[in-house]
């Protein structure tokens, strides 16, 4: 990723300072090593030499090069991970990864920028937990019975799962090789988990909010810092130090390239409708080719959450205008502008943590070393960062922009530079509220031209046509080329793709002999999918959510679907006057709103655009800290 990039000049001008010192004293030199996650070439720079390395540093070294996924699978590497992580201290030492790539270059400093936090906790303990209990129960996928071999499996994953003894493992490995190999210091560029935020952070790694495994990840994290500061207590080992930064990390890049969802995605594609009624059940089965199993009265009804991709016809590739934040993924425009948004998650760039890493490596007391104080090492936002959002934001908006004008040289450039869905949403930031909330904001702005429009707006006249445009673009796709405007026609496609169903109003158009609202009355709702759900959460083996009320769907809606009906709608309005009355609390109302530059008042109000215009990102960013209280601690 781009830390590593950066971290890897860290460590040679730290290791060139060093040879100096050695060399005026009649020393040797040394050997710097870079772990990389992919193959790269030797690259020598003055009188450092960096060696590129590559593998999983977590593994015994038969199986650095082999995918955690594909090892899980196998039952003799799942034997051979429980025994290196649980057993013997001393055979693990011998097998370690890790361990030889330090004996083979003897290394005078080691930068460890490998995100190990993140690595362990998104083993996914829960899952694992969920998917024992479920075996225990003798419950396997879809209600099948679990014989001894799955139970094994599932027990045994549980156990590789757990992130307190690969830690422990870890730094203790790490420890006993720096100390026999002569290290002299050793620097970790670690995480809060969080990217400084609490525990009302809105963000995970697509998972749904509040995460467990986020958490996990802050556990691990400080966890480690624990250990690490032990390690630095001990006589007769190296420096030891910690730097934590507190923020989004970026960027690399801005560009339109082609981009996947959390599910692997690479193409758009077309929505299928379910319709949604009283006798859910019955509409969902029979959307689905199955027979029904509601009871016509309740309003139950269940949805496959995970249903193959290859049965779903594709529109395209996804191609979009994204921000390259390296290891952390591609962002869009508007997920990159939520999550760096002042009072969320901000930005600090590579450049400032890789000179903290340089000073502190060089004896200057920076006070970001964790190990030293926890509270004053957290390297925060930055002014940088903040300027450098912008540059971000008007990169990616004129490359859209020059996409719309037709800037193009020709067709072929064109096909090659173009995207095809809009910069919004591809669910890897996450949660699902995050990709929710930008796609209706995103509906409302092409329909309401302010924020006093929409204070005032006939929220079942909007809904109704929402509901309408939603059946047309379902029922008649438009081009690829067309679906990267930021339009209901390409939400209603775009957002099932990546997860995110679309619910809207009947749209009172007629049902087939056998559907509900055919002979019952009206349908209560009506919803576009594509072949994955991200809400409800898939548990365990299940991929089969049950709805057993209207409310229960409601709250799936709230959480993680696109919702275009009255009741979403009248909520939107909500906010719009309560964006309003906090125009109106700075004085003036919204004329003179604007013209208030004082840093007084509430950090989290609406940065006011000059046209009244209703701004996504900034839109979300806004209700994720007022409605949420999901934002940073001003300090």
């Amino acid at each position: 990723g781009d830390l590593g990039e950066w971290i890897s000049v860290v460590v040679c001008r730290a290791a060139a300072a060093a040879r100096r010192r050695r060399w005026r004293k009649g020393g040797g030199g040394g050997v710097v090593v870079v772990v990389a996650a992919e193959r790269v070439g030797a690259t020598t720079t003055g009188r450092v030499v960096l060696e590129a390395a590559h593998g999983d540093v977590f593994v015994r070294s038969e199986f650095a090069d082999h995918t955690r996924a594909a090892l899980l699978r196998d039952g003799a590497a799942r034997a051979a991970l429980i025994e290196d992580v649980l057993g013997s201290f001393e055979g693990a030492y011998e097998r370690s990864h890790l361990v030889r790539l330090v004996h083979a270059h003897a290394p005078d400093i080691i930068v460890d920028c490998v995100n190990t936090a993140t690595g362990l906790s998104y083993q996914n303990v829960f899952d694992c937990s969920e998917r024992l209990r479920q075996s225990l129960e003798g419950t396997g996928p879809e209600g099948s019975a679990v014989g001894a071999g799955s139970l094994r499996e599932d027990a045994e994953r549980l156990l590789l799962a757990q992130s307190v003894p690969q830690l422990v493992r870890h730094v203790r490995l790490l420890q006993r090789v720096a100390e026999t190999s002569g290290v002299t210091s050793y620097l970790k560029v670690g995480t809060t988990g969080t990217g400084g935020m609490g525990l009302n952070i809105p963000y995970t790694h697509s998972e749904d909010a509040p995460s467990k495994v986020l958490l996990a990840k802050t556990e691990a994290a400080f966890g480690h810092s624990g250990l690490l500061y032990l390690w630095s207590q001990t006589p007769s080992g190296p420096e030891v130090r910690e730097i934590k930064p507190a923020a989004a990390i970026g960027y690399r890049n801005v560009a339109v390239q082609p981009v996947r969802d959390r599910y692997g995605n690479r193409s758009v594609v077309r929505c299928r409708r379910v319709e949604l009624a009283c006798d859910g059940a019955a509409a969902v089965a029979a959307a689905e080719g199955r027979s029904g199993d509601g009871d016509g009265a309740s309003g139950a009804f269940d949805l496959e959450l995970r249903e193959q991709a290859a049965g779903y016809e594709t529109l395209g590739e996804m191609r979009a205008a994204v921000v390259d934040t390296g290891e952390n993924g591609v962002f869009t425009e508007d997920e990159f502008l939520s999550i760096t948004a002042p009072g969320q998650m901000e930005m600090v760039t590579p450049e400032e943590i890789a000179e903290v890493a340089v000073q502190e490596m060089s004896g200057v007391g920076t006070g970001r070393n964790v190990l030293a104080a926890i509270r004053g090492s957290v390297l925060g936002p930055s002014y940088r960062g903040g300027v450098m959002r912008a540059e971000a934001a008007k990169a990616i908006r004129a490359l859209q922009q020059e996409r719309a004008a037709g800037g193009m040289a020709d067709a072929a450039d064109a096909q090659a530079v173009d995207a095809t869905v809009p910069s919004v949403c591809l669910g890897l930031l996450g949660p699902p509220l995050l990709g929710k909330l930008l796609f209706e904001a995103h509906a409302l702005a092409a329909r309401v031209p302010s924020f006093e429009a929409l204070c005032h707006v006939d929220a079942a006249a909007l809904a109704r046509e929402f509901a309408i445009e939603a059946a047309a673009a379902a029922a008649d796709p438009p081009p690829l080329e067309q679906l990267a405007a930021p339009t209901l026609a390409s939400f209603v496609h775009v957002a099932p793709t990546v997860g995110l169903p679309v619910v809207t109003e009947s749209d009172g158009a007629s049902c087939e002999s056998g559907q509900p609202g055919a002979a019952g009355g009206p349908r209560e709702a009506v919803l576009y999918r594509g072949p994955n759900i991200t809400v409800p959460e898939c548990s365990g083996h299940s991929t089969r959510a049950s709805f057993t009320s209207r409310k229960h769907m409601d709250a799936a809606a709230d959480k993680g679907w696109v919702d275009l009906r009255v009741r979403n709608i009248e909520r939107w309005k909500a906010r719009a006057r309560a964006i309003h009355a906090q125009w109106e609390q700075r004085g003036g109302g919204l004329e003179e709103a604007g013209k208030d530059t004082t840093s007084m008042g509430d950090p989290h109000r609406y940065p006011h655009p000059p046209n009244h215009a209703i701004d996504p990102p900034a839109l979300v960013a806004w209700t994720l800290s007022n409605e949420r209280h999901a934002h940073r601690d001003f300090e």
